[in-house]
């Protein structure tokens, strides 16, 4: 028989019992370590006026801060930009609302399904 730390190990019938020890050792010492990572986030930063992204294998929360501007406008951008003038161009971004607001707030996904939401626009 074969000693692992301070445990010996039988099988029922009395013989060495060494692969379900080492069974155990494995998944005693491995499965903390793969939650550990599983949940470590890593973040990012979008540029899109300061939002924050932490992203990990398991869940996504991203931190919105981000330029808000209404859907009419963002055509006008396009239909600017689409013709080449960069007169119409500028005079499409200054026409935009001189207001400007931001879309703030936090989105929490686990597995890919959104379980917090407080999204606003400000």
């Amino acid at each position: 028989m074969t000693e692992i730390g301070y445990c010996k190990a039988y099988a029922k019938d009395g013989r060495d019992n060494d692969e379900s020890v080492f069974k155990q050792v494995k998944l005693r010492y491995l499965l903390p370590v793969l939650l550990t990572v599983c949940l470590i986030p890593y973040p990012g930063l979008v540029k899109d006026g300061g939002t924050w992204i932490y992203d990990a294998i398991l869940y996504n929360v991203w931190d919105y801060h981000a330029f808000y501007t209404d859907p009419a406008d963002r055509d006008n951008i396009k239909k600017a930009m689409a013709s080449g003038n960069e007169e119409k161009i500028t005079e499409a971004y200054n026409a935009m609302n001189p207001n400007q607001k931001y879309y703030k707030g936090i989105v929490v996904t686990v597995l890919d399904i959104t379980v917090f939401d407080n999204t606003y626009v400000e």
